[in-house]
């Protein structure tokens, strides 16, 4: 979410495949919404979905380092 706006200010960065019609302000309303979402939530509700966040980061290593092994032995 923080990223949309963050890739725009880069010279850098790859041109974008698709626009969104108000991309940037529609980023920072959801982190908005997450973070209102979050605070309001109890303390069981934000472990749950921290475990859910580092559950989903260790898939995503991990694929993405099955994913270069394999590349490199074919």
């Amino acid at each position: 979410m923080l990223a949309l706006p963050l890739l725009g200010l880069k010279k850098r960065a790859p041109p974008a495949m698709f626009r969104v019609p108000w991309g940037p302000i529609v980023a920072i309303v959801t982190l908005g919404l997450v973070v209102w979402l979050l605070s309001n939530s109890t303390w069981r509700e934000a472990r749950d979905t921290g475990a859910a966040a580092a559950l989903g980061l260790i898939i995503y290593v991990a694929y993405r380092w099955w994913r270069s092994r394999s590349h490199r032995s074919s």
